[in-house]
């Protein structure tokens, strides 16, 4: 079993498991007692980072949050007191923009966070902040706005457990506009996305849309340095995670991921939709190590690379551990790999053996 160690770093694993391929659909079952599980692959996420209080900031509604944050100093800790709602109709509901010289802490446990309206606009928008600690809040786009969770540039910024869900457009979504994405860490349960199909400029409506989506974005500069972690389930578009961009001059280095999809159920009648982790565009400079990656009745795999751009390579990107159980549903891709080869990805212990 993997040790699992404090935050920001951590380290590999082993198992065994059990093959079935049977009628065109690969099934993948865990044996013996060195399978892992995603609950303990992010168990760093049950001991927050140390944090030294200089000044509590209790809050008991939106306004009182909202003011908190504008006025957020180093030391701070904005405290919700109680259970309460974050909302907008004319625009994100709550936008965190502050950069910060040292760490200051925001607990949203028992707050909702709710765009109401019926534009593209967020739930909650990170706009190039830096330094922060977040944890716990239930973000939602009504099932008509756009991204749950939407993060421009940002540095040093950490977010744990929050829950996105009825989402209009995309679930999570961490962009290179305005800054670079280096060095942040989030984690958190991504649902019931891309109710909005009305947002997807794709043909086939909702391959464009995703639980999570890293690093997409036109002109967009360097993505590096983070950790992602995502439970994301019955996810009707897109993939669960998706990662790439159009840059060739832009670094996407030094990234890691763990991800437990489940019930991925997009069946693209072209192209490729319905898996776990996807990677497109250039990526020759994608650094990626994904420490774990669950698929299970899924669409399609695992891990899927066919629509990288001519040229481009997947050498720095590794699988450590990978598991699937009912994938490739979708009847055109009945027989085909569980995990795609295309680019040479490295695939430590994944089942069956590439």
């Amino acid at each position: 079993m993997r040790r699992l160690v404090s935050a920001r770093v951590p380290v590999a694993c082993v198992s065994v498991v059990l093959v079935v391929i049977a009628f065109g659909v690969v099934s993948v079952a865990g044996a013996g007692t060195a399978s892992e599980t995603y609950d303990q692959e992010i168990a760093y996420t049950q001991t927050r980072p140390a944090f030294v209080v200089k000044r509590t900031v209790a809050v008991a509604g939106a306004a009182a949050l909202r003011s908190a944050i504008a006025n957020l100093q180093p030391g701070d800790l904005v405290k919700a007191t109680g259970s309460f709602t974050v909302a907008s109709s004319t625009r994100a509901a709550l936008t965190i923009s502050k950069r910060l010289s040292a760490p200051a802490e925001i607990d949203l446990t028992g707050v909702k966070i709710v765009y109401t309206g019926t534009q593209q606009f967020d739930g909650v928008w990170v706009n190039n902040a830096s330094n922060l600690y977040i944890f716990g809040g239930d973000l939602s786009t009504s099932d008509r706005g756009g991204v749950c969770l939407r993060v421009y540039g940002s540095q040093h910024v950490l977010w744990w457990g929050f829950t996105a869900h009825d989402c209009g457009g995309t679930g999570f979504q961490a962009q290179a506009i305005g800054g670079p994405v280096d060095h942040n860490d989030f984690q958190g349960t991504i649902t019931k996305v891309g109710q909005n199909l009305a947002w997807d400029p794709h043909d086939v409506k909702g391959t464009g849309l995703h639980a999570a989506n890293l690093w997409d974005a036109p002109y967009t500069g360097n993505f590096t340095n983070n950790r992602f972690a995502f439970y994301a389930h019955d996810i009707p578009v897109g993939a669960c995670v998706q990662f790439g961009n159009t840059q060739p001059s832009s670094q996407a280095t030094g990234n890691t991921l763990y991800l437990k999809c489940v019930n991925e159920t997009e069946q693209a009648p072209k192209g490729v939709a319905g898996n776990a982790l996807q990677l497109w565009g250039d990526t020759n400079t994608v650094g990626l190590d994904a420490k774990y990656i669950e698929c299970d009745n899924c669409q399609g795999r695992p891990f899927e690379a066919a629509s990288m751009f001519p040229g481009q390579n997947l050498h720095n990107v590794t699988v450590e551990y990978g598991r699937g159980t009912n994938i490739n549903l979708n009847p055109r891709f009945h027989g085909r790999a569980v995990w795609d080869t295309t680019g040479g990805a490295v695939f430590d212990n994944v089942a069956p053996t590439p």
